[in-house]
């Protein structure tokens, strides 16, 4: 497929519908992007991990799969349970801090997805 735009160095640009090329290029830039968001001090407390940050909000989403781990439920029932769809299976694999540097990577895919 012809590129939009005319001109010499677009035709050498790989043509969108290439996704053995770009998805790669897609998650270096999130991986760059994660590197620099970490070297700044970005990152975590207590626990959190080598990559992930517990900070604000955050044990509203995490904490009702924790609980229903637990068999008391999903509790407390404040969130949207999108986020927690995501986080309990990897947290049946890894427990903390494992499973939050997991979701980080699992969100660093899904972020080059959705970048391509």
């Amino acid at each position: 497929m012809a590129h939009p735009m005319p001109g010499p160095w677009y035709d050498r640009i790989p043509a969108p519908e290439r996704a053995r090329f770009w998805m790669p290029v897609a998650l270096a830039v999130k991986a760059v992007s994660l590197a620099i968001w970490l070297s700044i001090g970005a990152t975590g407390t207590s626990g959190a991990g080598r990559l992930a940050m517990l900070a604000g909000d955050t044990p509203g989403y995490l904490d009702p799969i924790t609980s229903l781990l637990r068999g008391e439920g999903y509790v407390p029932d404040l969130r949207m349970p999108g986020y927690g769809a995501a986080y309990l299976p990897v947290r049946l694999i890894a427990a903390p801090p494992q499973a939050y540097d997991l979701l980080v990577l699992l969100q660093l895919a899904t972020s080059a997805v959705a970048l391509y």
